[in-house]
């Protein structure tokens, strides 16, 4: 998650940094706007933003794998290696949390007299490992099936490409939004189908950036086409088909908005590297670098934050000063545990 969209001897683009950046403070919004009790209206609706998240992280994997040429060995080491090694980590940190936190709730829910031990372990770590990442099996999927998307996009014309999403589009996207029935559920976390709930974000992201086919350069047409189905629902009309395009991270409107939103962000970047210094440059590529440590360890500072001074964000209405504090304290906690040789391995 941290190559750019560059050759070797180029230099490194601000695009691909400024899109983790944004979507990983995302992620940390949708998870800290749920705590306060009276969130303004401007976080309100930045609230509704925080759905772009995920599909930010998808596409810009999908622009920045698909097209690199690898063996299978070669790949798998140095991605999938990447993702797990963490994964198994740090879902072993938040069992010890939870446990702690919540002793009588696990013990209950996984341990019995009429269940061994080990099974009573491996079911919690099971839990914790595929429920509290949720993100990680999904992008872990993609991973393996990525191989086999780069033989089709090697050989796949623009048109195959666009065939293929716009199918994709239909059957998990619109078809789910406007019956979800067991026909066309709407995705719920699995292992299984997500990577075919989200290859169409995966190659979205490739398509956008190698094949151009969205060619709009005016920012303020893009940014205004991806705010379009969240201007809707401030619309007075009671209707799920406008309120609702845009509240799922598949959802018909949320696709639209993050596949501009993306485009906006890379296109702001590019004119914006001109007059970025070299300093400033290092410190956005170290807040990039970090963002999957950051995404790691969130969940449990969420808790910890919470606790401590939810009463004070209460009270000044502090919503953007809690996602900004947890933002700021965890990327300079990741960034100081990637200087150290043997706990960087933690937070890659």
């Amino acid at each position: 998650m941290k190559k750019s969209l560059k050759n070797a001897s180029s230099p490194r683009l601000l695009g691909p940094d400024v899109i983790r950046i944004i979507a990983i403070y995302l992620v940390i919004h949708l998870h800290t706007f749920s705590i306060v009790n009276d969130p303004g209206l401007l976080s309100a609706f930045i609230q509704k933003l925080d759905v772009l998240s995920v599909p930010l992280f998808v596409m810009l994997s999908g622009a920045l794998l698909l097209d690199k040429q690898e063996s299978y060995d070669k790949f798998f080491w140095k991605r999938c290696l990447k993702v797990l090694i963490p994964w198994i980590i740090w879902t072993i940190f938040y069992m010890i949390y939870n446990f702690n936190l919540h002793h009588f709730q696990i013990m209950a829910e996984f341990f019995g007299p009429d269940i061994s031990l080990f099974y009573s372990w491996i079911h919690f770590f099971l839990r914790v490992f595929l429920s509290s990442f949720w993100f990680l099996p999904m992008i872990f999927s993609l991973y393996l099936t990525t191989p086999l998307l780069r033989i089709f996009v090697k050989n796949a014309t623009t048109f195959d490409s666009l065939y293929f999403i716009g199918l994709w589009f239909i059957i998990a996207s619109v078809l789910p939004f406007l019956f979800n029935n067991p026909l066309f559920p709407i995705w719920e976390p699995n292992l299984i189908l997500s990577p075919v709930y989200y290859s169409g974000y995966f190659l979205l992201g490739y398509v956008v950036i190698k094949q151009k086919i969205f060619k709009i350069n005016n920012l303020f047409v893009l940014i205004l086409i991806a705010l379009f189905p969240f201007l809707l629902s401030l619309l007075p009309f009671n209707s799920r088909i406008i309120h609702g395009s845009a509240t799922g991270f598949l959802y018909p409107g949320t696709v639209l908005a993050s596949v501009f939103f993306f485009i906006f962000l890379l296109t702001a970047s590019k004119r914006l590297e001109i007059y970025i210094n070299r300093p400033i440059r290092k410190i956005i590529t170290a807040i990039s670098g970090a963002s999957f440590g950051v995404f790691l360890i969130h969940g449990i500072f969420v808790e910890i934050f919470e606790e401590k001074i939810i009463n004070f964000l209460n009270i000044f209405h502090g919503e953007f000063l809690l996602t900004l504090t947890i933002f700021v304290f965890l990327t300079i906690f990741v960034i100081l545990l990637q200087r150290i040789p043997v706990l960087k391995k933690l937070v890659p």
